[in-house]
């Protein structure tokens, strides 16, 4: 029984590895779909189930996601290493403030370095994301909103050329993602907080890694400042 088993996971890692050859030799980006669960089967040899347990896998590593009724797409970096648990559960307001606090002690950094060493494509991709937070705060489109403003810390980080720190800020921002709505609730002021990413995007343009890294930990501050205590008045309103 152990020799199957040890077997249909050595089959598994080698489809799951060859789906990932598949996306990057095939050049997918994200929101690409990939072709079906069938025509993937077949092309491997292997029958449906296996191949979908495989796609599975990788599912759950946040690289692709099933879309009911529409089929595989690519969803996330193959080459991503580190990755936020895709089994956690809600994570509470205390580790929220942890979060907050872990972007803190690496993000004043990251801006640092993004206007150091940032490249003029880069620079230019973090000014997208911050238009297009823009316009998704002119829409109020609040789920856009948060998504486009998350996008914007992690597109400075890409900026500051370290491929680890860009990785964790990413899954620190997935783990953060999911009580967004409620420190956006809490922080309650869209301009504000769009003004100061503009002001660290100028920063970051104009060459000036100290000026960066102080807006982006002044900026940082406030939203853990304000999260903390509105967080503690609705604690001692329960009581």
């Amino acid at each position: 029984m152990g020799g199957i088993g040890m077997e249909r996971r050595s089959l598994l890692e080698v489809l799951t590895s060859g789906l990932v050859r598949l996306i990057e030799e095939g050049n997918y980006q994200i929101g690409d779909r990939l072709p079906s669960v069938s025509a993937l089967a077949s092309q491997f040899g292997v029958a449906t189930p296996t191949l979908r347990e495989a796609a599975r896998r990788l599912e759950a590593t946040g690289t692709i996601e099933f879309r009911h009724g529409s089929g595989i797409y690519v969803s996330g970096d193959t080459r991503r290493l580190v990755i936020a648990n895709p089994n956690r559960s809600d994570i509470g307001d205390v580790a929220t403030l942890d979060v907050l606090d872990t972007r803190l002690l690496i993000e004043p950094e990251l801006a640092g370095r993004a206007a150091r060493r940032g490249d003029e494509t880069q620079i230019a991709e973090i000014k997208a994301e911050l238009a297009a937070a823009a316009q998704a705060i002119a829409g109020r489109r609040e789920p856009d909103i948060t998504q486009m403003n998350m996008r914007f810390h992690v597109a400075i980080a890409r900026a500051a050329g370290n491929q680890v720190l860009t990785e964790t800020l990413q899954s620190t921002v997935e783990l953060y993602e999911p009580q967004q709505r409620v420190i956006g609730d809490l922080y309650a002021d869209l301009q504000h907080d769009h003004e100061e990413h503009s002001s660290i995007y100028d920063a970051i343009a104009h060459r000036d890694p100290v000026k960066a890294a102080e807006l982006m930990r002044a900026h940082l501050e406030g939203v853990i400042a304000v999260v903390s205590r509105k967080l503690r008045e609705h604690a001692d309103s329960d009581q």
